[in-house]
């Protein structure tokens, strides 16, 4: 993968992220990348209806104080595209890059994301990874997995 390949942010993300406690980005394809490699595009929002699984194998932890774009751009880096590049043409269900807060532990979770469209295949998916919880478009809210 060449430099100008890989997913980075400017500030702007990680200012919006910390507002909103969290975001989805959409990948696009690197035609959309300026020639220094800055994603052009980034949109924040999640998919319209279905819902969002994390790939847990695929999560870093950031603690608050240490998050920032450096930690987002090495995990787009080094987890988010191999991850997209390896399972683009293997998978039904695109990638996105996900990151969340949990105020509780004062913690910036950032994961690979996949969606669903539906309920109980999101659940089973999230079952199998030993997540949690699945993240519901629609309503805005997480949905536990043992409540299904």
């Amino acid at each position: 993968m060449t430099e100008k390949n890989i997913l980075r942010f400017g500030t702007d993300v990680i200012d919006n992220i910390r507002e909103h406690k969290g975001g989805t980005l959409i990948p696009v394809n690197s035609s959309y990348m300026t020639p220094n490699g800055i994603g052009a595009y980034v949109t924040q929002a999640n998919p319209e209806g279905g819902y969002m699984v994390s790939v847990a194998e695929y999560t870093t932890i950031a603690l608050s104080d240490l998050f920032d774009i450096d930690v987002l751009n090495r995990y787009s880096a080094n987890v988010f595209e191999p991850y997209r590049a390896a399972h683009v043409t293997s998978i039904s269900h695109v990638p996105f890059l996900g990151v969340w807060f949990d105020e509780s532990s004062d913690l910036w979770y950032l994961d690979v994301s996949l969606y669903f469209k539906d309920r109980a295949e999101a659940v089973h998916f999230a079952r199998i990874g030993g997540e949690l919880a699945i993240w519901d478009n629609e309503k805005g809210e997480a949905i536990h997995t043992n409540e299904y």
